[in-house]
């Protein structure tokens, strides 16, 4: 009997050679070192491979949350890319009184974090028609001097598959349903 030992959708999504399909989404958190400010001056999105994507089954996994309020997004099949500020007016609401006034508004560079004040980042990469492998470049200004971080899946870029080769589809939860 095989027995899998993989504890969560992200340990065996690799383990079975699965791709996240798009839309993609890469959540990170930005914080300063120490008390200065760190003014976060662009974040780009670059494509460093685009395949046409392999056909397969989509798994389709139930999902809950309030849901991010503010996101950047970027469609991996466009050239040049251009991650583009999002805003969801019906979930700024929600998180009205929890958050401060001005981080309810859509992400505009430049922007300030500082070692009190982290923030969240989410980049929503959307594709139809290629296999890419991409990853992003924050760059920062900070006491004189300036720098650029790389956002990749620990050391390698992310993987993000269209959807114009899917030939089925499995919705997962408590059982599975396949087409």
């Amino acid at each position: 009997m095989d027995v899998d030992n993989t504890r969560s959708w992200r340990d065996w999504s690799p383990a079975a050679t699965g791709v996240s399909a798009s839309p993609d989404y890469v959540l990170f958190f930005v914080q300063g070192r120490s008390n200065a400010q760190v003014i976060l001056t662009d974040l780009r999105v670059r494509v460093h491979d685009r395949r046409p994507p392999v056909a397969g089954t989509l798994l389709q996994g139930a999902c809950g949350d309030v849901g991010a309020f503010r996101w950047l997004e970027v469609d991996l099949d466009q050239d040049p890319l251009r991650p583009l500020p999002r805003y969801s007016q019906k979930m700024a609401q929600l998180a009205k009184g929890e958050v401060a006034d001005w981080k309810l508004q859509p992400i505009q560079f430049p922007y300030k974090v500082s070692v009190s004040e982290s923030e969240p980042f989410l980049i929503v990469a959307n594709t139809q028609g290629c296999d890419c492998t991409w990853d992003a470049e924050l760059t920062w200004a900070t006491e004189g001097r300036t720098g650029t971080s790389v956002i990749n899946n620990n050391g390698t870029p992310f993987r993000t598959m269209g959807s114009s080769n899917i030939v089925g589809r499995c919705s997962v939860g408590v059982e599975i349903l396949c087409e």
